[in-house]
């Protein structure tokens, strides 16, 4: 999703999704509703998301048991 800052008090332009395809072409919504419904999903997305932290720590732990998996 982009979202642009506004250009001026009277000049804004309105958020668009990218929507990226395995087929050719890709995808760019801007009707409001489409938008909305992005913008609802990316919300859930970082509710459940994990900080950097915990990110960290489970990148860690994954490489240490694929580590452990590997020189076995």
């Amino acid at each position: 999703m982009f979202e642009f800052p506004p250009l001026s008090n009277d000049l804004r332009e309105s958020p668009v999704v990218f929507v990226e395809s395995f087929a050719p072409g890709s995808l760019f919504l801007e009707e409001p509703r489409d938008v909305d419904r992005y913008r609802a999903a990316l919300d859930s997305i970082r509710g459940v998301a994990l900080d950097v932290e915990e990110t960290r720590q489970l990148v860690l732990r994954i490489a240490e048991e694929f580590e452990a998996w590997t020189s076995a």
